[in-house]
């Protein structure tokens, strides 16, 4: 019995130790904006959109706003955690084209908005979150874009949208 116990110890110990060294994996995981979807009430807010093989290229009337979803996949796994989202985009007429919202979903499950100002040309903005957020459905980012112009009808493309999952 006696060996039995030094033997555990001998075994716990340098587990431990490696359970703690181990590193914080985080992976990347995005969907390509082919993959996203126009909301169905903002189709008759667009004058064209097109699925391409590298993204999504809408054009979005002026004064109008469109919510576009973007399905992550999402590996279910055990203690997998979202900690910051990435969007890539490019607004190719104007900085009245605008992303003022991204609203992230856990399935059904509202998890958070996180609202601002994003546009620019061939940009990739990273939104880290202020904290973990555990995940057990499968995450959706929905994205607002705005055109601000008051008399033109703009082109944007969303090239993709991509989560940040950690344990």
């Amino acid at each position: 019995m006696r060996n039995l116990s030094r033997i555990l110890h001998f075994l716990t110990v340098p587990m431990v130790l490696l359970a703690v060294a181990l590193p914080v994996r985080a992976d990347w995981f995005f969907a390509h904006g082919n993959a996203a979807t126009v909301q169905e009430d903002a189709v008759a807010n667009c004058v064209s959109i097109a699925h391409l093989g590298w993204g999504l290229d809408l054009k979005l009337m002026h004064g109008k706003t469109a919510w576009i979803q973007f399905p992550i996949p999402t590996v279910a796994l055990e203690n997998r955690s979202l900690r910051a989202i990435q969007l890539v985009f490019d607004m190719v007429e104007s900085s009245n084209a605008l992303i003022v919202e991204a609203d992230l979903w856990d399935g059904g499950v509202f998890l958070k908005a996180i609202k601002g100002t994003w546009t620019g040309r061939w940009k990739t903005v990273t939104l880290n979150l202020d904290t973990k957020i555990k995940l057990y459905r499968g995450l959706n980012i929905s994205v607002l874009l705005k055109n601000a112009s008051k008399a033109k009808d703009l082109r944007i493309v969303l090239q993709s949208v991509g989560a940040q999952i950690t344990n």
